[in-house]
């Protein structure tokens, strides 16, 4: 008769033990493609990066967008100032994870830029009767 699972001696996996967790994490360093991810908030109280600047000038080109339309009434020039700004929306974020860029306050303003993008973008686009 097999005693109960709590009356057996608790064994700690081997992979638990202090020693080994470090030979692994040593272990893994060197294989290809590793990649050491970023501790918890390293960095990301910073203001000043690149992401975020492309962020602002996103936000402060999408008066000129709807000046454009309206105002100008130029359509192509805005269709491809649109089209600019779709693609800083991908440009920011791949550079935000690719060098360590990522901010507490990029995580905020990306999102607000994505949106008033996309409301502008569509409401001027449907207001002006192009579609």
């Amino acid at each position: 008769m097999e005693p109960a699972p709590e009356d057996q001696p608790r064994r700690r996996p081997l992979h638990a033990h202090p020693r080994l967790e470090a030979l692994e994490h040593e272990v893994e360093h060197y294989l290809p493609g590793h990649v050491e991810p970023p501790t918890a908030g390293e960095g990301e109280d910073r203001i000043l990066t690149v992401p975020n600047a492309v962020t602002v000038v996103r936000l402060c080109l999408m008066p000129v967008f709807l000046w454009l339309i309206f105002g100008r009434e130029d359509r192509t020039t805005a269709a491809w100032l649109l089209a600019g700004l779709g693609i800083t929306d991908f440009l920011d974020g791949w550079i935000a994870r690719h060098f360590n860029q990522v901010s507490n306050i990029g995580k905020v303003l990306d999102p607000v830029a994505d949106r008033l993008l996309f409301i502008l973008g569509v409401g001027g686009i449907v207001v002006d009767g192009a579609v």
